[in-house]
């Protein structure tokens, strides 16, 4: 079975055709509000009536369905996204399913959108349906983008920081470093120790740090504190430390840093 999906000859122009118009369903399934949830949309076109049903949440959060014709929905396209939807559809009715495929469809509200689809071809009252579910990758990119900004922000704070200063994984690994903490340990190399324990670092330096340590792991809070700590060479340091997550990660899988200074005891001097 093969579908071709051509606008009759008298379509108008596709640079004229008007913008899709959104309507509030009022009977919409309580599944598909549980996919909105999780940014999932579904659609649906039925091939031989070729009405669209697309299923989308306006800029101010309100469930909305666009109703059109499959030639209307075709307009918001450019003629490459335009054909991709149509291989998108062919490729449904020839094996029962596709995807995931991405595209984009322009809207009163949501210019340019670039969607990512899959879906099924099922026969509903009798009529071949191509059932669909998509959602946002604009979305995905901009958190993308966000997160990676934040992460340079990051990897220059932990640089330029006078602090002794560890991006650590869950796990204790060091992720990253800076100069300061190279001299506690006195490492001239950042590449000698990224990778490495740093439990088991600091098990060689002092039991006290250590501890502080695991428990800098164990916590997702933001956490500091002072304590008195004697290293194995034999001195005794005032360690004023703090610890805390990136904001924009998952609480098991965050990145965990944590910061310290070393002070001689009962003094604000900042031993280096």
């Amino acid at each position: 079975m093969s579908l071709m999906l051509v606008a009759a000859q008298s379509d108008p122009p596709i640079v004229a055709a008007p913008p899709l118009a959104p309507e509030p369903d009022a009977h919409q399934e309580r599944h598909s509000e549980l996919l909105s949830r999780l940014g999932i949309h579904s659609w649906s076109i039925d091939l031989k009536t070729e009405a669209v049903r697309w299923e989308r949440v306006s800029p101010t959060g309100a469930a909305l369905v666009v109703r059109a014709t499959l030639s209307d929905l075709l307009r918001q396209a450019n003629d490459a996204d335009s054909a991709t939807f149509r291989g998108h559809l062919k490729e449904a009715i020839d094996l029962g399913h596709s995807g995931p495929v991405r595209f984009r469809f322009d809207d009163l509200d949501q210019s340019g959108l670039e969607i990512e689809s899959v879906c099924v071809l099922r026969r509903i009252h009798g009529h071949p349906v191509v059932i669909g579910l998509y959602r946002s990758c604009d979305r995905e990119a901009r958190q993308a983008g966000m997160v990676q900004a934040l992460r340079s922000s990051l990897d220059t704070l932990v640089a330029e920081s006078t602090s002794c200063m560890l991006v650590l994984a869950r796990d204790g690994t060091i992720l990253n470093c800076n100069p300061p903490f190279l001299k506690f340990l006195n490492i001239r190399e950042r590449k000698l120790i990224i990778r490495q324990n740093a439990v088991e670092l600091f098990s060689r330096v002092s039991d006290r740090m250590e501890g502080i340590l695991r428990g800098v792991l164990l916590s997702h809070e933001t956490i500091g504190g002072h304590a008195v700590a004697t290293f194995h060479a034999g001195q005794v340091r005032d360690v004023r430390w703090k610890a805390y997550d990136l904001a924009f990660q998952r609480a098991e899988a965050a990145t965990r840093i944590f910061a310290f200074d070393l002070h001689r005891v009962d003094s604000d001097d900042l031993v280096g």
